[in-house]
């Protein structure tokens, strides 16, 4: 690549650029929806002059198909249990090293809220208020 020899050809390199981005960013095919978004909106393949017709509802179909799947996989994942006081839990330690424990504890649960978290006692004095997403149960 050579370096611009004045202020014109500085402009053009840099018009050049962007309308090169503008282009990349209406071909480029959308992980999704497995059409570009410029032919989406403008119903025209950005590089051939010929007309596309998007079926919008097999789309979104589709795209509500991929969804569910990834939810159906983080779902997996996760542990089913309900927590009653007097339970013991381990916290999740929040990015540990190589070689720290993974999670600290076991700790009472002292009280069960409806909103998804749980009131541990620490301490004799010390109770803290946690989601049940960073706790697993503690079986003795």
């Amino acid at each position: 690549m050579h370096h611009p020899k004045d202020e014109d050809a500085a402009i053009d390199i840099l018009e050049s650029a962007i309308a090169t981005a503008q282009y990349l960013a209406r071909v480029a095919t959308h992980g999704t929806l497995m059409i570009s978004l410029g032919a989406l909106v403008f119903c025209r393949d950005m590089i051939l002059d010929i007309p596309i017709i998007a079926d919008l509802i097999s789309i979104q179909k589709h795209r509500q198909a991929i969804i569910d799947e990834r939810v159906l996989r983080a779902n997996r994942k996760r542990l089913s249990h309900d927590y009653q006081p007097g339970d013991k839990v381990l916290i999740y330690a929040f990015k540990p090293s190589k070689l720290d424990p993974r999670a600290t504890g076991p700790f009472p649960i002292v009280y069960t809220h409806t909103n998804g978290t749980v009131t541990i006692r620490q301490h004799p004095y010390v109770f803290e208020r946690i989601n049940v997403r960073r706790i697993k149960p503690y079986h003795e």
